[in-house]
């Protein structure tokens, strides 16, 4: 039960994330937007459309914590652990993105490399996060040791 409460969890956060997405470009371009319009128009309605887009966003955080759990699993090491994250996000943003018309076939390398620039900038910001941490424990037990 514990699992599908983390999951959905990290459900909303990427639907969150994706809202907040949203409402940045739609500042930027000076109009609400509830995606790019050629994907709202091949949809029956505006809100079926914007209706996917959520569940879609939503799925960027099940695919990242599914993903991300091969970093708990003490025989995977980090490298592996990464490359599974970053493929299987990068899969499944490849296809919401083409699906959603954010970018085509032809424009798909560009947006596979900004997306893996953006991983690595989020991923080493949470590395660095991290690893301060486990050096405050580790310093916590040191002292702790010293003083029994």
């Amino acid at each position: 039960m514990k699992k599908i409460g983390n999951l959905l969890v990290s459900f909303l956060i990427g639907v969150g994330i994706g809202s907040l997405v949203e409402l940045i470009v739609s500042f930027f371009i000076g109009k609400i937007t509830i995606g790019v319009p050629e994907y709202v128009m091949s949809q029956t309605s505006p809100v079926l459309a914007h209706f996917k887009s959520l569940m879609l966003y939503g799925g960027y955080g099940i695919v990242g914590t599914l993903s991300g759990s091969f970093y708990d699993k003490e025989k995977t090491s980090l490298l592996a652990s990464t490359v599974i994250n970053l493929a299987s996000l990068l899969i499944y943003h490849s296809f919401v993105g083409l699906y959603l018309k954010w970018f085509n076939l032809n424009t798909l390398i560009q947006a596979i490399i900004v997306f893996t620039i953006n991983f690595f900038i989020i991923w080493s910001i949470i590395y660095f996060i991290e690893k301060k941490n486990i050096e405050k424990i580790n310093k916590k037990l040191s002292n702790k040791k010293e003083t029994e």
